[in-house]
């Protein structure tokens, strides 16, 4: 029996015992709404139709194997009557058999299914691509559940099914494999899509958020060393480290759904990887400083430089060695003053008022 011809022989069947229901309408709302004793025709109707049609063995194992047929093919990327499967779903939900009969072996089907994608594709794609399918797919099972599914029972049990297998289960390899690459080339499509997909899945969020974190902490650890002695990697750390934290601040933005957790795992990576190489940092950003605040550089405006300030003031507040700062920035300070070389008085006002609003350093009060 094809599904065409069961759909057929359902909408018939429809008609006919909506004709007879019409026929004994009076009856049917006068006297077997209030005799709970007997069922209303419709009801009849449709238990015998379930009775003697559908729990046949024969015939519901081949509908529901047609069915599960068509399901797969679309999966697969062949074009099927979408009418047809929604009005073979329709009767089963008529006949209350969508749960009990159709729903269980659907969800064990798609299972399977996307299981076995899972292992195929990621042997032949790369992570980016890969994402990008999984989003496709979520777009195309909600888009089938629009279209012939029931979406209340059905939606949250196939959801959840598809991120288990596609993403659930391959989720530290993505995140070891595909995570790092997005970073470094600054892949905010990709990035977005990450986090997006991770909230589906179960600790996603955390586990990104600790990649993210290991990620900062091994690129400011290569910013911050010098094994080499590289005098100008030592001269360009500080530009380098608030480059790599603008980047960060702005990608939490737009990528990470401006997500308060990475903002703060931002903040305690610093921490840890900036006191890696103790006093060196809060020297050179002591002569960072200067180098801004000396005159001759006039290539920043004024709101520019107190920009700039702003930002040193957010990788002085990691820093350890603010004793080792203070030393630099004082003698600095000091020759600016007595040379005549500060690019501006107000600037240098500000800066210390920063300092005193921070409450760091005794120095700078008494220099106020």
């Amino acid at each position: 029996m094809q599904l065409t011809s069961v759909a057929c022989y359902w909408e018939l069947y429809c008609k006919k015992m909506l004709l007879i229901r019409n026929i004994f309408l009076f009856m049917d709302r006068q006297l077997l709404v209030t005799n709970t004793q007997y069922m209303q025709l419709w009801d009849l109707a449709l238990n015998l139709f379930r009775e003697n049609v559908i729990n046949h063995e024969t015939v519901e194992k081949r509908i529901l194997k047609q069915l599960f047929e068509e399901i797969y093919k679309e999966r697969s990327g062949e074009a099927v009557d979408r009418n047809l499967l929604r009005s073979i779903i329709r009767m089963l939900i008529d006949l209350k058999l969508y749960q009990s009969v159709f729903l269980m072996e659907f969800i064990f089907q798609s299972q399977q299914f996307y299981a076995h994608e899972a292992d195929s594709l990621l042997r032949i794609m790369s992570v980016p691509e890969y994402l990008a399918h999984v989003d496709k797919r979520i777009a195309e099972e909600e888009e089938r559940l629009a279209s012939y599914l029931e979406p209340v029972s059905t939606r949250q049990i196939l959801i959840s099914t598809l991120v288990s297998e596609l993403l659930t289960r391959t989720l530290d390899h993505l995140l070891d494999t595909g995570l790092v690459g997005s970073l470094k080339a600054k892949e905010t499509g990709q990035l977005r899509l990450f986090y997006t997909l991770l909230s589906r899945v179960p600790n996603g969020i955390d586990k990104l958020r600790s990649h993210f974190r290991q990620y900062v902490i091994q690129v400011g650890r290569d910013l911050v060393e010098n094994r080499t002695q590289d005098p100008e990697k030592d001269r360009t750390m500080i530009q380098n480290l608030l480059n790599f934290r603008d980047y960060l601040s702005e990608l939490i933005v737009t990528c990470l759904a401006n997500d308060a957790s990475f903002t703060r795992v931002l903040q305690e990576a610093y921490e840890e990887f900036i006191n890696q190489r103790p006093n060196k940092p809060a020297e050179f950003l002591a002569k960072y400083l200067d180098s801004h605040l000396r005159s001759g550089n006039k290539a920043q405006t004024e709101e520019e430089l107190d920009k700039l300030m702003d930002k040193t003031m957010m990788l002085f507040r990691y820093i350890d060695g603010k004793d080792i700062f203070e030393a630099f920035y004082t003698k600095e300070l000091a020759k600016r003053l007595l040379l005549n070389k500060s690019a501006s008085v107000d600037a240098e006002k500000a800066m210390l008022s920063k300092l005193k609003q921070g409450k760091y350093m005794s120095i700078f009060l008494l220099l106020l």
